[in-house]
């Protein structure tokens, strides 16, 4: 859609953000004392929460809540909105499944309490059922497939991430030739999540973003609460449907992405994106602040469903009503685990590591 030298601008200014955001881990991390409060009193403070929010949207959606297969998604997700209409239970949806359910499911996996971790799986099976986001459901999956990651210490991390990639695509690949190019419902759904929704659309959206805004007014963050206070929004439908309109005729597409798209070229353009960099680097900071006391594990843990949010919404939904605010204050408050499942070298080497292997383990 583009002349090759103005998507080349695009890929360096891109490779410019990323590179932004790795400088956020120069930069020395924030020493606070811990603020003095029990581990029992905040746990419990933990399960009202997670109590009242399950319950405000049984209540609410007691008569829609249904597990379908992934091909009836958006039709539950209509008729969620629907009964949603005029009430705020969409608050209680998202903390629910971007903040609480992770840390139980990420916290139950790493001090190996599997009541924590199966409540934080029926919360995002609850979460599925009323909304039919895909997230929650594989979420119950990508997270322990993180725990089992990280717990093998003879390969950093990094690569033993890039390789595990690399072989979920390769055996889908081999599944989806093995059966002549004609695979069933199950493996269709699930090509369409690993290639199509995880892989290639965030590459598309990207590139319909950049045409879009090359020749419609920026929306100069107007797009979120608050500041559309003060400026103005130039749009009738949110941007996603927008761009539903422009690229597939309808509105019923919401073309939401990640943060350097819909806070950076949507709101300014290029700069923009730069803009919006170096506010995530900020971001990533204070999390790592927040995470200093904690094995970097735990705090990968508990906000990777946090790092999925990033790569498909604005990083202010994602920090604010998508819960990773959230976390980094629990992870500030929460009390260090005392027995971590470690080796006696491991656990030596933990002990002599500083502020700067924690932030590096984190940010892996």
């Amino acid at each position: 859609m583009e002349p090759a030298r103005e998507i080349a601008v695009l890929m360096l200014v891109l490779f410019v953000a990323f590179l932004i955001v790795g400088c956020s881990y120069l930069v020395p991390l924030w020493r606070t004392k811990p603020m003095q409060v029990s581990s029992r009193t905040l746990w419990r403070a933990l399960a009202i929460v997670f109590a009242v929010l399950a319950l405000w949207m049984i209540l609410v959606f007691r008569n829609h809540l249904q597990i379908v297969s992934f091909n009836d998604v958006y039709d539950l997700r209509d008729a969620a909105n629907d009964v949603a209409e005029g009430s705020a239970v969409n608050f209680a949806f998202m903390l629910l499944t971007g903040a609480i359910n992770p840390l139980l499911m990420g916290y139950g996996l790493f001090c190996r309490r599997r009541g924590l971790f199966l409540c934080g799986a029926a919360g995002q099976l609850l979460v599925y059922s009323v909304g039919g986001t895909k997230g929650s459901i594989l979420s119950i999956l990508f997270i322990p497939g993180m725990y089992l990651l990280l717990r093998i210490r003879k390969v950093p991390f990094g690569a033993m991430f890039s390789m595990a990639c690399l072989v979920l695509l390769a055996g889908f690949a081999a599944a989806y030739l093995a059966t002549g190019e004609d695979p069933g419902v199950v493996l269709s759904v699930a090509l369409f999540v690993v290639f199509a929704r995880t892989l290639a659309m965030g590459g598309l959206l990207t590139a319909q973003y950049y045409d879009f805004f090359q020749r419609n007014p920026f929306t100069y963050w107007s797009h979120i609460k608050g500041v559309n206070w003060f400026v103005h929004y130039p749009y009738q439908y949110p941007v996603g449907q927008e761009l539903g309109i422009t690229y597939a005729g309808t509105t019923a597409l919401d073309a939401t992405t990640h943060f350097f798209a819909t806070d950076g070229i949507e709101a300014a353009g290029l700069p923009g994106v730069l803009l919006i960099a170096a506010f995530c680097a900020f971001v990533f900071w204070a999390l790592d602040s927040a995470a200093q006391k904690h094995d970097p594990r735990l705090a990968a843990l508990v906000t990777t469903y946090a790092a999925y949010n990033l790569a498909n919404i604005s990083i202010f939904t994602t920090l604010l009503s998508g819960g990773l605010g959230f976390l980094i204050l629990l992870l500030y408050f929460l009390s260090p685990v005392t027995t971590v499942p470690m080796g006696p070298k491991k656990r030596q080497a933990a002990e002599r590591a500083g502020s700067w292997a924690l932030d590096q383990g984190v940010r892996g």
